[in-house]
């Protein structure tokens, strides 16, 4: 999730505020369930806030919560996308635009192409 509210001091962070330890510090919730949340970086770029592990006792339904997929799980969504060719859909996308010059400025439509 994008942002964790701090129950000490009644306001949302910004995961790049905090530090992984800081969750536990400063009390960091889902601002939806009110369950605790902790940091996570990916790739030393990507960092956001995740609930724990869901508990089979408390079921709690949170609209933030993102559940983790398996390796094949993975895999199969991965597979789905197969097919698709950028290189077709730029083509389309530049003769939509020759079709459709902008403002009737050819000049400014081919830059436009070029820049893509």
């Amino acid at each position: 999730m994008k942002f964790g509210l701090n129950m000490l001091l009644n306001e949302y962070l910004l995961p790049d505020s905090v530090e992984y330890k800081d969750s536990e510090v400063f009390q960091i919730v889902c601002p939806e369930c009110y369950e605790p949340v902790f940091k996570v970086v990916r790739d030393n770029k990507v960092c956001y806030f995740s609930h724990y592990k869901k508990d089979k006792i408390i079921d709690t339904n949170c609209s933030l919560r993102v559940d983790s997929m398996s390796y094949d799980d993975l895999v199969n969504i991965s597979n789905e996308s197969r097919g698709q060719n950028i290189d077709l859909f730029l083509s389309v996308f530049k003769e939509a635009m020759l079709s459709h010059e902008i403002n009737g400025d050819i000049e400014k439509v081919l830059y436009l192409i070029e820049a893509v």
